[in-house]
């Protein structure tokens, strides 16, 4: 496997983690508790899938997710959650993205014959938190409305974030810089779509 698809994956399994698991502990039931901490924990082995693959070909994973480091901690500095509503909202819109954006570039190196798209679903976040903002809050009739505007928002920075990681890796901002149009329509277009699936305005 190309060695800047590795190391941005890598970077960002390691982060999706740390977010899954963080969202674990603030769960407000025990119940999503344990199912975020099952989903964190898929991340992570997804992390070592491609740590492995690196070292089968001589790369130290540290060096190759070097170019993209710090990169996510701008974004959750920007984009702080008021409540466990919006947490869930961004991670399921950043996430998802982000995905997105890993597998469409693995897809135009042609290195997804034979890989699991797991990342393509935040190995199983997207469909839970899909549900779960679906359902909604009897007890906030305007939470898909608060929800939607907060997705826009979370939308636009994770955007510039995605777009900041790979040019660290010439590459990859290679096939960018060549596709750039296409690639934020196709990122958007399956943002919107992910929106509506969950009951929200994109």
């Amino acid at each position: 496997m190309d060695k800047e698809l590795i190391g941005l994956g890598a970077y960002l399994c390691v982060n999706a983690h740390g977010r899954l698991v963080k969202d674990s502990q603030l769960a407000p039931s025990m119940v999503q508790q344990i199912e975020l901490a099952r989903i964190a924990d898929r991340a992570w082995q997804a992390f070592e899938f491609l740590e492995k693959a690196g070292e089968a070909d001589g790369h130290d994973i540290i060096t190759l997710m070097r170019p993209s480091h710090g990169l996510v901690n701008h974004l959750e500095e920007r984009l702080r959650p008021s409540d466990w509503w919006d947490r869930v909202a961004k991670t399921y819109v950043s996430l998802g993205m982000m995905g997105d954006l890993w597998w469409l570039l693995a897809e135009r190196m042609g290195e997804t014959e034979g890989m699991s798209d797991d990342v393509r679903h935040a190995w199983g976040h997207t469909e839970w938190a899909r549900d779960l903002i679906s359902a909604g809050d009897v007890n906030e009739p305007t939470l898909h409305a608060r929800l939607s505007l907060w997705g826009r928002r979370v939308l636009g920075d994770v955007l510039s974030t995605a777009m900041a990681a790979v040019s660290g890796y010439p590459g990859l901002a290679g096939i960018v810089d060549a596709e750039r149009e296409d690639i934020i329509h196709t990122l958007t277009e399956a943002h919107t779509r992910r929106m509506r699936e969950a009951g929200l305005k994109g």
